[in-house]
């Protein structure tokens, strides 16, 4: 049986290429209490995984009163500053994730589309070395609306085509969050999960789950995958 090749292979960029959703919840929690404001992390992560800062810092806004003097754009603000800060000089990908690029850069178009900001990304990309080998990235910062909403799949999409064709149900994207799984299957794409430690796996919503991409190195493990997922 022939190996299925998507036509182009699109990341979630949180908890999928770097381990750091815990990271961004912890950027909040620390702006947060220089307005007096306390949230629980882990409660916080499992409410707002696969949300876009814009979405996150309303709702945190609409809920506490020592916010009120604050506009969203100052929150996100300062908490990108502080996320910054925590990841420091970068961080290592997740398992088996250059292997994989590697394996796919110049074969099929690689994309990222994420909640976080460009500026984020594009930071922890170059440290790791893994910036070049991404044709298109699609942030909060060019899609006010957060996951679930499909609008950032399909501006991907759109990208990536170009002036060509490029056929949704050949995509096949990587997410580790219930509102991502929604987002990327409301376009029309095959999904595969990414187990992290803070999601439950019923709740992830996706027909196909992985720890990391480690678990794709073996090209029958790689391929079962993609099957599972969608590609025929």
């Amino acid at each position: 049986m022939s190996h299925p090749s998507p036509a182009a292979i699109i990341f979630d960029f949180d908890g999928v290429m770097f381990d750091t959703e815990l990271m961004h919840g912890q950027a909040f929690v620390d702006v947060l209490r220089r307005y007096g404001v306390d949230i629980d992390l882990q409660a916080s992560i499992r409410e707002f995984v696969g949300h876009n800062d814009w979405l996150i810092v309303e709702r945190l806004i609409e809920r506490h009163a020592g916010l009120a003097g604050l506009t969203a754009a100052d929150l996100v603000d300062e908490k990108t500053r502080r996320y910054s800060e925590i990841t420091g000089d970068g961080l290592e990908p997740l398992p088996g994730l250059r292997a994989f690029i590697d394996r796919w850069v110049g074969r099929v178009p690689l994309a990222i589309c994420s909640g976080s900001r460009t500026r984020e990304i594009d930071r922890l990309l170059r440290l790791a070395g893994l910036r070049e080998p991404i044709d298109v990235i699609v942030s909060s910062d060019d899609v006010k609306v957060s996951k679930p909403d499909p609008a950032g799949y399909m501006l991907t999409r759109e990208l990536l085509a170009g002036d060509g064709e490029l056929a949704v149900d050949r995509c096949l994207v990587f997410e580790d969050s219930p509102a991502g799984v929604r987002a990327a299957t409301a376009a029309g794409m095959a999904t595969v999960g990414v187990r992290r430690s803070y999601m439950d796996e019923a709740a992830l919503g996706a027909v196909v789950l992985v720890d990391d991409f480690a678990e794709l190195a073996d090209g029958d493990s790689e391929a079962s995958v993609f099957r599972a997922a969608g590609l025929g």
